[in-house]
């Protein structure tokens, strides 16, 4: 999970990028990254779109 994360070609990943590399449910990738950004291992940010929810955004603490 953390290698996806901090994956060098790209800056921030979502959970269902997350997900489709790694084989695991998005649900689960979703928790996970979750978890990452409350212990502080990532940050996350918001892409909002026409409608519905926003998606969010995940890259490692320092980037």
């Amino acid at each position: 999970m953390i290698s996806e994360l901090e994956n060098p070609t790209r800056e921030e990943v979502s959970a269902t990028d997350v997900a489709q590399s790694t084989g695991m449910s998005t649900v689960t990738a979703r928790r996970y990254l979750r978890f990452l950004a409350s212990v502080g291992r990532a940050q996350v940010s918001c892409r909002y779109g026409k409608v519905g929810a926003p998606e969010r955004l995940y890259r490692p603490c320092g980037s």
